[in-house]
Formats: C-alpha cells, structure tokens, sequence
C-alpha cells in the first residue's frame, strides 16, 4: 500500500491533501477514492472532487456510490462533473441519491437537471438494468 492508499483508508486528510496529485492504485486496482469512499470518508472524497481531475468520476461513476452528499454535488458542479452519467447497471447520481433517501440530493440534482438543455436533461422515467426508474426506487 502507498501513504495516499493508508491516508484513504484511515482518514487522514493532511496526508491524503499532499499526495493526493498521485493517482495511485491499491493491490486490487482500486484507487484512493475509490477506497475513501469504501471506508465512508467523505471528507476525503470531497477533497478528491476539488483537486482532481473531472475524468476521474466518468464511467462507473463513483457518486453512485456514496450518499452524494450537497457539499459533494456543489464541488462536482464546478469541476463540470456531468450528473447525468450512468454506472453500468444504468443508475446515475440521481439514483444513488433517491436510494439512500437524500432528500437535499435528490432536491439539488432535480434542480440541476431542470437547468439542462432539453436534449441533455436526465429521463426521469428512464429504467436502470433492473428495471427501476427513480420513482420506483
């Protein structure tokens, strides 16, 4: 394991603050965010979104995988984070957020989704793989 690695995993914000320009990997492929927000630190992961790169949450989008919590969804918002990408089972943020019953989320990112253009906005009726849309959740 790397410091950026240990700082992940035990919170250790000073650390993770001077290494986090590294994008280092774990033994198992797993980046420092991606261990962060495993080991529910939050705060680490907010400090990911303000001083990494936006390419780092496409894909299998990691803010559907942790309460996207206001202050997380505000710092995405300025690094151009697009709320609108899916895992690969289908879900976005959106979902993540209705799931762990984030109300202020779920508020923020319907708010988000009014401001889009109408060929970018999210389908709110749109199904994952499972076959669930948000209002099913």
């Amino acid at each position: 394991n790397t410091a950026l690695i240990a700082g992940a995993r035990n919170g250790s914000k000073e650390v993770v603050e001077l290494l986090l320009k590294a994008n280092v990997n774990d033994k198992d492929g797993k980046t420092a965010l991606q261990i962060a927000v495993d080991n529910n630190n939050l705060e680490i992961a907010e400090l990911f979104i303000l001083y990494c790169e936006a390419s780092l949450f496409t894909g299998n989008n990691l803010l559907i995988y942790i309460i996207p919590t206001l202050q997380v969804l505000k710092g995405c918002l300025k690094r151009n984070v697009d709320f609108s990408l899916k895992n690969d089972a289908g879900e976005t943020a959106l979902h993540s957020a209705v799931v762990r019953g984030s109300a202020e989320s779920v508020r923020f990112l319907l708010d988000w989704n009014r401001k889009q253009p109408k060929d970018k906005r999210l389908d709110l009726e749109d199904v994952d793989k499972n076959g669930n849309s948000i209002f099913h959740l």
